[in-house]
């Protein structure tokens, strides 16, 4: 057995340095935002936990000195808080896992607010039944090496303190061997990956012994030594391999290897290095004032949009057009058909891009399918937009020098990406497997018959239907779009659903016209959209056969975005107002790939339940019932001014 001395010292020594450790991290992450940035709370979570196990250490080593041994009454209450920070440390590493593969096997994908809450429910729940029941079953008390977590003399239920080891180490192992197997070829993403596996790798190992210590029942001298020595130090390990930075050993790398050039600094390195990678549009030297995990997954959500407009410029580089002649609906061969191709360097020749991502994609297994090609060909025809339009529109130059300002996510639950063209008339949408196959199984063919049908429709153009693989890495889907307006003259924009549950943009989150407002937002600051009489009418016969469609098969969840308008614009979707301080709306249906599914029968259900809200109140509703209340909504919204018709 130890002894209580060295026990002490070691705990003194080693739990202030880990703690000292995790709350300068700890600072960082609160002091600078960018550290903040998703997934960093998860990261904040775990160093948290770790560093108040390690203060735990050293409260215990000091207390060892002062009292001259550990007080068994001491554990009875620190017992039940260090389990529960015990089992927090290892929920939010598995949390973490399961998100960064989520990421690499989807990086166009951004739902984690969504799945945020669930990891804190989860890792917070568990943790506090575990510790909760141990409290009230007076089973914690000082375990081996005098740890407070569950009491030595309690053998039956020592196991507990396995069940990371037992549950959550297969489930690391599996993202793990995951994430190693698949092919990246930038040295950034690589080196991510490599230092996430240690990382995650450390916690469990370094954890192993305590555990294994525990389950043998102290009998072994060198597991004790081993398990106070890496428990101890725990803390300060995991943050010096945190503190590893790329861009710090490749600015060390510089330093030893080049002495000619006199010192450089590690921002201008940064800068240096990053001109060659394709994620480099979101990339300067502030990355170094960002956690790892945000920068890489900005780096490979780039990478996958550059990906899509390359996809969209061979396509239509190598595309010819077609002009059908037959009226919609055409034979089902040629909704249900698919054209897959790989690009080829040689094909990459053809495509104005500049050289640095020419080589790194050249580098790469890159292959896409187009579906119903002819299809999507004949909409833009009906709307007079030519392959060339689009490819001048998506010049890839163009687009990076701008890149931050038209690649965002769309601030809704479905995490999709936009990424707009340079000139703003189009762009390019992220969606799921499940929506593409409602758009393309029973959706699409209706959809054409109906746009050729009342070309004055407001439904918003799809004008192409993408997939591509890289590496057989990750799958991403995405729908090319013709933008319902430009960014000319735009007081406010507003997404409206007609429902008034989370349906408001809070005041502080309102920073400029761009940000996009909901229902109640507009009911306050807008009321109505002034039109003269004839064109209200207008306005909601269009609606009204528009929705009817999206009921026919059970599309709900669909909007209404509305620009309001200080410039006229000619299109479609503008509608003239009669009021003086604006010209018009720009006004159009989006967001109608979302059926009702299960999902939504479950989240509509909650809601009433949890909530006590009423259908009228929420948006996941049944289809007949959503177009109901959105078209009586519109009805309230829309004031046909009847003085302007001489009425």
């Amino acid at each position: 057995m130890i002894e209580d001395r060295v026990l002490g010292l070691t705990y003194i020594i080693l739990g202030s340095l880990s703690f000292l450790s995790g709350v300068g991290i700890m600072l960082i992450y609160i002091l600078t935002k960018t550290f903040r940035e998703p997934p960093g709370m998860l990261i904040f979570w775990h160093i948290l936990s770790q560093a108040f196990f390690d203060f735990n250490m050293a409260l215990m080593g000091v207390y060892y000195h002062i009292f001259y041994g550990f007080l068994d009454y001491l554990c009875l209450y620190l017992g039940p808080v260090n389990i529960y920070f015990y089992f927090l440390g290892f929920n939010y590493v598995i949390c973490l896992s399961i998100e960064v593969l989520k990421k690499m096997q989807n990086p166009m994908e951004s739902n984690y607010n969504k799945r945020s809450k669930l990891y804190h429910l989860f890792s917070h729940s568990l943790s506090l039944i575990i510790a909760v029941l141990i409290a009230i079953l007076g089973y914690s008390g000082p375990s081996v090496n005098h740890i407070c977590l569950i009491g030595m003399k309690h053998q039956d239920l020592l196991y507990i303190t396995a069940i990371p080891i037992t549950f959550f180490l297969p489930v690391m192992i599996f993202t793990l061997y995951v994430l190693c197997k698949m092919k990246f070829t930038t040295s950034y993403v690589s080196y991510f990956i490599t230092k996430h596996s240690i990382y995650v790798s450390a916690y469990f190992i370094i954890w192993l012994p305590l555990i294994l210590n525990i389950l043998t029942n102290n009998d072994h001298d060198y597991f004790s030594m081993i398990s106070l020595i890496m428990s101890s130090s725990a803390g300060f390990i995991l943050v010096m391999i945190r503190m590893i930075s790329y861009w710090i050993i490749k600015y060390l790398k510089h330093r030893r290897t080049d002495t000619s050039q006199g010192k450089i600094s590690i921002a201008s390195l940064i800068n240096e290095n990053i001109k060659d990678l394709p994620e480099a549009p979101l990339l300067d030297e502030s990355c170094m004032l960002q956690n790892d995990y945000f920068n890489i997954f900005t780096s490979i959500s780039t990478e996958s949009a550059l990906t899509s407009i390359l996809v969209l410029q061979y396509s239509l580089k190598f595309t010819h057009q077609r002009h059908i002649d037959e009226t919609p609906p055409w034979l089902d061969k040629f909704y249900k058909s698919q054209r897959t191709e790989f690009i080829t360097p040689q094909g990459l020749e053809a495509i104005k891009i500049p050289k640095n991502l020419r080589k790194h994609y050249s580098s790469q297994e890159l292959e896409f399918i187009e579906f119903a090609g002819d299809v999507f060909q004949n909409i833009m025809n009906l709307e007079g937009i030519s392959p060339q339009d689009i490819i001048q529109s998506f010049d890839i130059p163009t687009i990076l020098s701008d890149f931050k300002s038209i690649f965002m996510n769309s601030g809704g639950r479905s995490g999709s990406f936009f990424l707009y063209s340079s000139d703003r008339k189009f762009l390019i949408k992220t969606i799921t497997d499940k929506e593409l196959h409602l758009l393309l199984s029973t959706f699409l063919q209706s959809y054409h018959v109906h746009l050729y049908r009342y070309q004055d429709s407001i439904i918003t153009r799809i004008l192409g239907t993408f997939s591509f693989i890289v590496n057989n890495n990750y799958k991403v889907n995405f729908i090319l779009m013709q933008s319902i307006f430009t960014d000319c003259g735009i007081r406010a924009i507003y997404d409206l659903k007609g429902s008034k549950l989370d349906r408001m943009v809070q005041t502080d989150e309102i920073a400029s016209s761009n940000i996009v407002l909901k229902d109640i937002n507009f009911l306050i600051k807008q009321k109505k959209l002034y039109l003269t009489y004839s064109v209200g009418q207008r306005l909601k016969e269009i609606i009204e056969n528009d929705v009817k469609l999206f009921r026919k098969y059970e599309i709900m969840d669909y909007s209404l975005l509305v620009a309001v308008k200080t410039s006229e614009e000619y299109s479609k979707y503008y509608f003239k107002s009669i009021q003086k301080f604006e010209k018009g709306y720009t006004i159009g249906l989006i967001d109608f790939l979302q059926d009702f599914s299960k999902s939504k029968k479950f989240e509509g259900l909650s809601k009433k339940l949890l909530r006590m809200k009423s259908s009228k109140e929420i948006s996941s509703i049944n289809p007949e019932d959503y177009c109901k209340r959105f078209i009586e909504f519109m009805y309230d919204i829309v004031e046909g001014e009847e003085k302007e018709m001489g009425i």
